[in-house]
């Protein structure tokens, strides 16, 4: 047992309860960043606890050889602790190995006053450590592991706990037990349900508007660089009888194009955040008293656990940009192909013609 621990492969420790309702905290070192997460890199992190009786510290390298063991039991005789029960292993049982750098180490606040929350919820064992999940090879497949509920989380795709709740219910692992005990789920949606049917009418809304806007902007495109490109018709005429290269003329009007372009193209991208940002707060002012349909969605959330989430909507950066240069797209192409038309022909047809 001195030489065996609990190694809990992640993608994001603050999906374990302890570490989301802030029941734990770091005492030396940091939590993994994305990148680690990401990359598999081989770091960990250790409980303070587990770090004094073996004398590491964040930097320290250790050697892990890992095995499946058997199961986790809430041993309320022991002061309701959470601890995984292992088994002896044979060499050919390690599925992997290698050296984990300890970059930080946590340690567990003292529960204290009264909570619905079980003390075995937010608890972790003491010699438990945490690694990115990509760092582990060959682990055995996910279904065979042993699941605690105090280091297990799914996350759920916004509005779609009932969904969720169905499923389980569909398989089973909701009913009442031979043995008594009832499998019973505990959801944070951090406020997500006030908002949620407001979304769901935005999010329909903003289809129709992008099919609509998306058909609309390339009619204008085409008709604005038609009307433009007609206009520079004369000018081009006058650049080549003056001596102008084709190409010279051709980037001379492109140049004024850019220019009105790119102003036009600003102008509606500071229109579009501010709007977004208005009907965003209009949505959110809606809905400040919580439906009673969807107040089941925080109905196990212990009151001392209850946190207080702001929502802001507002536009994407990216989306913006990319909009930004689909509107230039959509204006300069069939532009370059109408003043290339034009160029094609002699100076004087593009100069007006005298009447008889």
């Amino acid at each position: 047992s001195a030489r065996s621990f609990g190694v809990i492969a992640t993608d994001d420790v603050m999906g374990v309860p302890a570490f989301h309702l802030d029941s734990t905290y770091m005492q030396d070192g940091r939590i993994f960043t994305q990148a680690e997460y990401e990359s598999g890199a081989r770091v960990c992190m250790v409980s303070g606890d587990l770090a004094r009786a073996q004398g590491w510290s964040v930097g320290d390298v250790i050697d892990m050889s890992f095995y499946q063991y058997d199961h986790f039991l809430n041993n309320v005789f022991w002061g309701a602790e959470l601890a995984p029960v292992y088994t002896s292993s044979e060499p050919d049982d390690f599925f992997d190995a290698g050296q984990y750098r300890i970059v930080g180490v946590y340690a567990l606040r003292p529960i204290t006053g009264v909570s619905t929350v079980s003390e075995n919820a937010l608890s972790v064992p003491w010699n438990t450590i945490f690694v990115p999940k990509k760092s582990i090879q060959n682990a055995p497949a996910e279904d065979t592991l042993p699941v605690s509920g105090a280091l297990l989380t799914l996350w759920l795709k916004n509005g779609s706990m009932d969904e969720f709740c169905a499923q389980m219910d569909a398989l089973g692992l909701t009913a009442q037990k031979e043995d008594g005990y009832e499998t019973r789920f505990t959801f944070y949606d951090q406020g997500y349900s006030k908002i949620q049917p407001s979304l769901t009418a935005l999010s329909g809304t903003a289809e129709l508007l992008l099919i609509a806007s998306a058909a609309l902007l390339l009619c204008a495109g085409v008709l604005l660089a038609f009307f433009y490109a007609l206009a520079q018709r004369q000018s081009l005429g006058v650049m080549r009888m003056l001596g102008c290269g084709k190409g010279s003329a051709f980037f001379a009007s492109l140049l004024g194009a850019l220019f009105v372009s790119l102003s036009g193209a600003c102008a509606g991208a500071i229109v579009g955040h501010l709007l977004t940002e208005k009907v965003g707060a209009k949505i959110l002012a809606g809905a400040a008293n919580e439906p009673a349909a969807y107040a089941a969605f925080s109905a196990f959330l212990a009151t001392d656990q209850e946190i207080t989430i702001e929502f802001a909507l507002g536009a994407d950066a990216h989306t913006t940009l990319f909009a930004f240069f689909v509107a230039l797209t959509l204006f300069l192409l069939p532009l370059c192909g109408f003043l290339l038309m034009y160029l094609r022909k002699g100076p004087r047809e593009l100069l007006p013609q005298g009447r008889a």
